[in-house]
């Protein structure tokens, strides 16, 4: 049997969330003290809500040296930098993660974005964009 699930995307988001069984099957319905029959099945998808939640600013570090100003974003739910969208003028940055992060932030002096850096570290999950300043 399929499971239904209410109504496809909803407005900004993904329309819930999902919570699965543990193993990865269905229970099996298991037999009742009194009379031998069946218990009532949980359900093999439950949704655990159904509003979209606002992206989260996430927790991040910016430094300006002699040559460069250095931004250090933590991204603990993002895997991949094909999931980033980094937009850098050169007086703010703009971090988004559809769904997860945003993050505006203007910068302590003007850079050169065209010649700015970034890198992702899949395993620490930081984003790390060096900017050089503007002379």
């Amino acid at each position: 049997a399929a499971a239904a699930f209410g109504g496809g995307k909803e407005e900004g988001g993904l329309g819930g969330q999902l919570r699965l069984p543990v193993t990865g099957t269905a229970p099996r319905p298991a037999k009742t003290a009194a009379g031998g029959g069946e218990a009532p099945r949980r359900p093999l998808v439950e949704v655990v809500a159904s509003e979209a939640s606002e992206p989260s600013v996430p927790e991040h570090t910016l430094e300006t040296g002699a040559e460069a100003m250095v931004l250090q974003v933590e991204l603990p739910l993002v895997c991949t930098a094909a999931d980033l969208d980094v937009d850098l003028g050169d007086s703010e940055v703009h971090i988004s993660v559809e769904g997860l992060y945003r993050l505006a932030l203007p910068l302590l002096a003007p850079v050169v974005s065209a010649r700015a850096a970034c890198k992702f570290d899949r395993r620490k999950r930081r984003l790390t964009v060096t900017m050089p300043l503007a002379s």
